[in-house]
């Protein structure tokens, strides 16, 4: 809950509190009821073990009610702290933006080497400059795209480009013209996504064999160039692991219901692992793993508790970090009702 301070006020509170409702209100009697449920109880802090205040009316639950410091919440996005309607994914959450996984049910702690996008790369061109500069070509030119994103027939990390782009001779009515050049200097083999249907896509990010421009992923150009074709692999694998999608989701920008949008200001805080740091050994398991899974079939995001392809990519970086098994992760991610679409969401409890 927020209240605007005055001037010269002593700011002693550092609390947020987030009510995390699954399911609206029927009526304004439920609402009051709810409301005075929240106000009326302590609260309990998010990271506090498995503890919550219950949002209940007469027999039905209707969420749940955490607090968070405000020091957690402060230059991120205001919502992640109910990303998800299960409080332990939160709580695996709250743990990963703080660089370390705690899994449910654990009381292990494992640190990750993980820094904010933008340190170790940067992010090419909307696709609104793509179409000030291009427009499709009949045939092939000096510019390569992966253009669209139809999830049933884009399904593997590896992907060949599917378009060929021709500059423009001159703007388009209101727009501004902008240089092809200078906008493939920021093609990138390695994209990752604008935009997402929840409920159909399987990637969140993916490799090309060639550098590329696109009008629905983000081109992503590594830093450094020592050996970024091998970095752009593992971090592709990362992007699509479940931490991956979990952090994904932690800074999506709602569109409508499952169709989500991923912000530039926003994606370049996304914390993602520092793939510069990796020893020897673990880099190349995790080449091993992208070569053997590049040409696998992904399953749809919802589907992700029974997707071999997925189950591979997890298993490959959980053993070159030394981190646990993240089977339950998989399982908890896949019953959450973005992603199962379940309206009448049941945590299973009593």
């Amino acid at each position: 809950m927020a209240r605007k301070h005055k001037d010269g006020d002593a700011v002693t509170e550092r609390k947020t509190t987030y009510v995390n409702l699954w399911k609206q209100p029927a009526t304004p009697v439920e609402g009051l009821a709810i409301a005075q449920k929240v106000l009326g109880q302590p609260i309990p802090p998010l990271e506090m073990g498995s503890s919550c205040l219950e949002i209940s009316v007469g027999n039905a639950k209707y969420g749940e009610a955490y607090t968070v410091d405000w020091s957690r919440v402060k230059d991120r996005l205001w919502s992640w702290p109910c990303t998800f309607a299960q409080i332990e994914l939160n709580r695996v959450l709250y743990r990963l933006l703080g660089s370390c996984l705690r899994l449910p049910h654990s009381s292990e702690v494992h640190a990750l080497s993980l820094v904010p996008l933008k340190q170790i790369a940067e992010l090419g061109f909307d696709r609104r400059d793509m179409h000030d500069g291009f427009d499709l070509a009949a045939g092939q030119t000096a510019f390569p795209a992966i253009w669209g994103h139809d999830s049933y027939s884009r399904t593997r990390i590896l992907e060949k480009p599917n378009a060929w782009l021709q500059p423009l001779n001159e703007a388009k009515s209101g727009r501004p013209l902008r240089k092809a050049a200078h906008l493939w200097k920021k093609s990138s083999r390695l994209l990752v996504v604008e935009r997402m249907w929840l409920t159909t896509m399987r990637m969140t990010s993916l490799v090309s064999p060639h550098a590329v421009l696109s009008n629905t992923w983000w081109p992503l150009l590594l830093r450094e160039k020592v050996r970024r074709a091998e970095m752009e692999k593992v971090l592709c694998l990362w992007l699509n692991s479940t931490i991956g999608i979990m952090m994904f989701m932690g800074y999506r920008v709602e569109t409508r219901g499952a169709w989500i949008e991923f912000k530039k200001p926003i994606l370049e805080k996304l914390p993602v692992l520092d793939v510069y740091s990796l020893d020897g050994r673990a880099l190349a398991s995790i080449l091993r793993c992208f070569d053997s899974v590049a040409k696998l079939d992904l399953m749809p995001i919802p589907a992700i508790d029974q997707d071999e392809t997925r189950q591979r990519i997890d298993d490959a970086l959980c053993a070159a970090l030394h981190i646990p098994d993240l089977t339950d992760l998989r399982a908890m991610l896949a019953h959450e009702p973005i992603l199962s679409m379940n309206v009448e969401f049941d945590d299973g409890g009593e």
